[in-house]
């Protein structure tokens, strides 16, 4: 039961929720139903609620109704009332977060009653917010769109169109989508670099020279993601575009919500990962950088939660760089920010990889040979590892079947292409170093150029580093 629908959703609540939630239930206007409220109360307990053997429907039953028989039916019937409840209070949450959907609404309410002063008093203030707003995203695009096309059917109803400016209101509705299409385009690119899929952009075409040419289009929430996007199509000027998208996460911030933030941090992380997995290793320092500010200035946490990937990925950019006492205190201080059910095989991954890097090879083994890997891709990463300390340690019959084993590993299970042919990649290279005649100076050579070209190939450095000291 503790995967239901409503128990899942009340999980998500916070402290703070779960109160207002219970007087939102109070209200008659919300809920008339007494057995409801006792369902919340019952479910947001700190005894009874979410534990599994309080959650058994017949103690629940028993403590809702003591002098009634069991009905399973009317059981459901309350959870779902409570269900729907909650629904209609996440929707009154939402609408209280956004003040420019409120006054919408109740321009809408105005105009539809024909209240015409009360409108243009209503309208006249939104304009004002509209005005004063600090953020130029795209949502102040979208509510600037919004605004006029409420307006526009005001005027409609008054037959007082021709006094209105069409023109503000098909470039409002242009900048709108355009920064919306833009910003979809950016994630379909990510989104192909990953999982090799093709899309096709149908719509907005040769269009891009308008973005630069037209005064109408200079606006920040477009700007930034026609850079990501010049930055996202490589060439000599990607490197540009990445810094233009720098100096705004560095200076600019502000002019945009944590949740759109949080998306400019991850095309730049994307863009930095890139070029770092090339050799290039200023973009090591510029990744490490971004994780890090991303981090401590708490964007790329959503709903204080740090994805197992993020943390995983800062911690191995540290650890390029040598900054480990930053990647110990990082680890520590920040695995409470993790989803309980990662957090365990996720900071034991990473803090095998920083005795790894201190050269504490017994304690990196003991903890990748005792630690049973829940994730495909943290399974391949701590095989990998161990791959790495065996070749260090000189080990190498242990090594062939731990590579053997990888191999297998790799055909039987289904990976995304991109971690697939990286992994293949390095197993293979690895193969071939143990193979390698030490004496045959051209053998060297050319095993050497195949590493500098191999693409994708993230143990790069790594391998070039073993190929010298053979």
């Amino acid at each position: 039961m503790n995967n239901s629908n409503l128990i899942t959703l009340i999980y998500s609540f916070s402290r703070k929720e779960i109160g207002m939630a219970q007087k939102w239930l109070a209200n008659p206007l919300h809920n008339t139903r007494q057995d409801v409220s006792d369902l919340y109360d019952y479910l947001t307990n700190s005894i009874t609620g979410f534990r599994e053997e309080y959650l058994d429907k017949e103690l629940i039953w028993t403590c809702l109704y003591p002098k009634l028989t069991y009905n399973a039916g009317r059981l459901r019937q309350i959870f779902h009332f409570l269900y729907k409840s909650l629904e209609s209070f996440l929707v009154y949450q939402e609408l209280q977060a956004d003040k420019f959907k409120q006054r919408f609404y109740l321009m809408e309410a105005l105009r539809k009653r024909s209240l015409n002063k009360q409108y243009h008093q209503a309208a006249k203030q939104t304009e004002q917010l509209l005005e004063e707003q600090e953020k130029k995203d795209q949502a102040h695009l979208e509510a600037t769109y919004q605004f006029s096309k409420i307006n526009f059917r005001m005027a409609e109803d008054q037959k007082r169109v021709v006094s209105l400016d069409l023109q503000v209101i098909s470039d409002d509705l242009d900048r709108q989508y355009l920064a919306e299409k833009l910003r979809l385009i950016c994630a379909l690119n990510s989104h192909k670099a990953i999982y090799k899929i093709n899309y096709q952009d149908r719509l907005l075409g040769g269009g891009m020279e308008a973005i630069q040419e037209q005064e109408v289009f200079q606006h920040p929430a477009i700007q930034v993601y026609y850079d990501i996007l010049q930055m996202q199509k490589g060439g000599e000027e990607a490197d540009l575009y990445f810094k233009y998208l720098l100096n705004i996460l560095q200076t600019n911030y502000s002019l945009f919500k944590i949740e759109e933030l949080r998306d400019l941090y991850l095309f730049a992380i994307n863009y930095a990962i890139r070029r770092a997995n090339t050799g290039e290793d200023i973009y090591v320092r510029q990744l490490f950088q971004l994780y890090r500010d991303g981090i401590e200035r708490k964007i790329l946490l959503k709903n204080k939660i740090l994805s197992p990937w993020t943390y995983r990925n800062a911690a191995i950019s540290g650890l390029r760089l040598e900054e480990y006492t930053w990647v110990g205190e990082f680890l520590e201080g920040y695995q409470q920010y993790l989803i309980p059910k990662y957090r365990t095989d996720v900071y034991q991954e990473c803090l095998a990889k920083l005795y790894y890097k201190r050269q504490w090879y017994d304690k990196a083994m003991s903890l990748l040979t005792q630690v049973s890997f829940k994730d495909i891709l943290q399974q391949i990463n701590a095989k990998t590892l161990l791959a790495k300390i065996y070749m260090e340690l000189r080990e190498f019959t242990a090594l062939e079947a731990l590579l053997e084993s990888i191999r297998v590993y790799l055909r039987r299970k289904d990976l995304v292409g991109y971690h697939k042919e990286n992994y293949t990649n390095i197993i293979i290279l690895i193969q071939q170093l143990l193979k390698l005649n030490t004496f045959d100076r051209s053998a060297k050579v050319l095993l050497r150029q195949k590493i500098e070209r191999t693409q994708p190939l993230t143990e790069r450095a790594w391998l070039l580093e073993q190929l010298d000291a053979l």
